[in-house]
């Protein structure tokens, strides 16, 4: 895993940061994200952002640790990248979770720092939620399954726009951005 940061001077902090599976993957979602941000002033933005992320990408081969570039022009913008590796902690119970008898949804793996619970034996797992209906116990229990989908996707397309110099239909495009939407939503990023 990699970890993408748009570092800016002004504020002083992080402006964007991702993670992914590839250098790709990360540099993908920044470009989106400026894009979504900057509307029709990313065409300003882009071809310095990008000439910034090839040479972090020549740097951060050679490199042992996490790896910073000032590209001049991004320093005049105001803006640095550092490119590291990530160890990804997720934060949610892990899965499969299912359905419980009833309205409830459960996992064979406990909560992340709780010590375990006494209900275990009632509900026939780890309690994830309860008291919700048929159809939304359903979806939640289909949520870790669909959020592995969704890393998968992206990885995906971030092979697919290294391998395919043409670029993306303005479809592929919306739905990317809709998988990226849905990734920072259900893992806070």
């Amino acid at each position: 895993m990699y970890k993408l940061e748009l570092f800016d001077h002004e504020s002083e902090s992080t402006a964007f940061t991702t993670t992914g599976a590839s250098v790709a993957e990360c540099a993908a979602e920044l470009m989106l994200a400026i894009q979504d941000h900057a509307g029709t002033d990313a065409a300003e933005y882009l071809p310095v952002i990008s000439e910034g992320l090839q040479m972090l990408f020549s740097a951060f081969v050679d490199a042992e640790g996490p790896c910073r570039i000032s590209n001049p022009e991004m320093s005049g913008q105001g803006f640095d990248l550092v490119l590291s590796h990530y160890t990804a902690n997720a934060k949610h119970t892990a899965g499969p979770w299912r359905q419980g008898h009833g309205s409830f949804v459960i996992s064979d793996n406990p909560a992340p720092g709780l010590q375990g619970s006494d209900d275990v034996a009632h509900y026939g797992g780890h309690l994830i939620c309860e008291s919700v209906s048929n159809a939304n116990a359903a979806l939640i229990a289909a949520a870790p399954d669909m959020l592995d989908a969704l890393h998968a996707a992206r990885h995906a397309h971030a092979t697919f726009m290294d391998t395919t110099p043409s670029g993306q239909t303005s479809d592929q495009y919306d739905a990317m951005c809709k998988v990226h939407a849905a990734i920072r939503k259900a893992t806070d990023q």
